[in-house]
């Protein structure tokens, strides 16, 4: 079931969801603000705070944890969820089958 509004992350919080710093965070958002929704803040305490969309920390997290970092590893994991997906596939009985 979609939501209404969509729910909104502070910093903080979205430095744990990526995962990443506070200060990577600011300084990925400043450099591809083009990739994000327009800016919305709040006040707290006299400052005022940024606050993301889920959509952005998607697009943040689909950005900074990238598979191409260590290509290596990501194959070995491909190759072990296949075989794990076909080994899963051959215990299934056939469908049809008595």
């Amino acid at each position: 079931m979609p939501l209404p509004v969509e729910p909104l992350y502070s910093l903080e919080t979205v430095a744990q969801l990526v995962p990443s710093s506070p200060d990577a965070i600011k300084r990925w958002s400043a450099r591809h603000r083009d990739r994000l929704s327009p800016p919305l803040y709040r006040w707290w305490h006299g400052q005022r705070r940024r606050l993301y969309t889920a959509s952005d920390v998607r697009v943040m997290r689909d950005a900074v944890v990238s598979t191409t970092l260590w290509p290596e590893t990501a194959r070995k994991r491909r190759k072990r969820a296949e075989a794990e997906a076909r080994a899963l596939e051959a215990e299934r009985p056939a469908a049809g089958a008595p």
